[in-house]
């Protein structure tokens, strides 16, 4: 689900897609050439989140022990862009 107008000021914007794998490698390798999709998974899910820089922090955790919690008992992969603006872009695959 993606608002048709996202602006700043609505900070939870979900983006939800299910297609085929190669599909989204395409795309994700033109927007972020830096995430790499599991390879042996046939179907996977990409969720994007867009959120206040402030409010990542609580994905990260300390030291960065939520992300790596996260990581490890899902398999995702999880990125998040750099804070060079107010919004941030999660994204897991």
């Amino acid at each position: 689900m993606m608002m048709d107008n996202p602006t700043l000021h609505h900070p939870q914007i979900v983006q939800l897609t299910t297609t085929n794998p190669q599909n989204i490698n395409n795309i994700q390798q033109q927007q972020q050439p830096n995430i790499k999709p599991p390879g042996e998974m046939e179907n996977f899910l990409t969720i994007r989140l867009l959120m206040q820089g402030k409010e990542v922090g609580s994905i990260i955790g300390k030291r960065g022990d939520n992300i790596k919690a996260i990581r490890e008992e899902s398999g995702a992969r999880i990125n998040i862009s750099d804070g060079t603006t107010p919004e941030r872009i999660v994204t897991m695959v």
